[in-house]
């Protein structure tokens, strides 16, 4: 889950840098450089390293468009994601992971264990207007996404793809306080595309 993860915010890196040297933001750039690192099955089967953040409580209360992001799991509370799964909430756990800031933005990680296991995860990023769009960020995918698909009514923009080692990833996004932000749902490919949209719903409005 983390090399996925990973992954995502190597293609949203790439995108910052090359708006920033002018060039404009390069989607083509941004997945050539993630394939360099693709989602990696043994690193979802053991599960993300240990984090020096604690787990955040179930009764964590969302927030509501934030000015400052400075967090992950509060956008989607244990509660919810079981809600969401049909399934209880009694042996899931979100931790936090360590935000990565770069070029004015920052990207956020919240990992969810369900009786242990890291099968889920979130993540929020958010960038000046000025330097990407919704658009660019949503359109930022690894270079090995497949079933790509752009469903309508989720966010300013959305899509949906599955990957090579069985995750399906939902972006999407809104701009808000100045930033274009996202947020980026995986889970087992399992799950239902319904499902995947509510969750995503639920967390882009509160961007």
């Amino acid at each position: 889950m983390r090399s996925l993860r990973a992954c995502i915010v190597t293609c949203v890196a790439v995108l910052v840098i090359s708006g920033c040297s002018g060039s404009g933001p390069s989607t083509d750039a941004a997945r050539s450089a993630s394939s360099a690192a693709p989602p990696s099955t043994s690193a979802t089967a053991a599960g993300p390293a240990t984090s020096a953040s604690a787990p955040v409580p179930v009764t964590s209360p969302p927030p509501l468009s934030p000015a400052k992001l400075t967090a992950a799991c509060p956008f989607l509370s244990v509660d919810e994601l079981a809600a969401h799964l049909g399934i209880s909430a009694d042996g899931v756990t979100a931790t936090e992971e360590k935000p990565e800031h770069d070029a004015d933005g920052v990207q956020l990680g919240c990992d969810y264990r369900v009786n242990g296991k890291n099968l889920y995860s979130l993540s929020i990023s958010g960038y000046p207007v000025s330097a990407l769009s919704v658009g660019d960020l949503v359109d930022a995918v690894p270079t090995d996404a497949r079933n790509k698909q752009k469903p309508s009514g989720i966010g300013q923009a959305a899509i949906f793809y599955t990957t090579s080692d069985g995750f399906g990833v939902m972006c999407t996004g809104a701009a808000s306080h100045g930033q274009a932000r996202t947020a980026t749902f995986i889970a087992p490919k399992s799950v239902s595309q319904t499902t995947f949209a509510d969750v995503a719903k639920l967390v882009v409005a509160r961007l």
